[in-house]
């Protein structure tokens, strides 16, 4: 169901966006339009990854984006964030391990 969502919303981003930046009268639009397109490429993509991202540990997607989130604001953070991810990766059981 979810990926039925993305893709929808991927084609109505798509066709909004390519709607903003051609036609003559939504010119004052065109950010808009472009903003739309990569909104869409976006859910396109998570779209194509649906099956590979249900796969993935749930820590690792709360995880991810809170990390780009510091790194675009402070990208020193590089240099400790990283080694953490790969502890927690590290540390975490895998998946079809049961612990006895």
């Amino acid at each position: 169901m979810r990926r039925n969502v993305l893709g929808i919303l991927a084609i109505g981003f798509l066709a909004a966006g390519t709607a903003c930046s051609f036609h003559p009268s939504l010119t004052d639009y065109a950010n808009f339009g472009l903003l739309a397109m990569r909104a869409g490429l976006i859910c396109g993509i998570a779209w194509l990854a649906w099956p590979d991202l249900r796969r993935l540990p749930e820590w690792l997607l709360f995880a991810v984006p809170i990390v780009v989130l510091v790194l675009v604001a402070r990208p020193r953070y590089l240099l400790l964030l990283l080694p953490v991810l790969v502890v927690l990766a590290i540390l975490k059981p895998r998946f079809g391990r049961r612990s006895r």
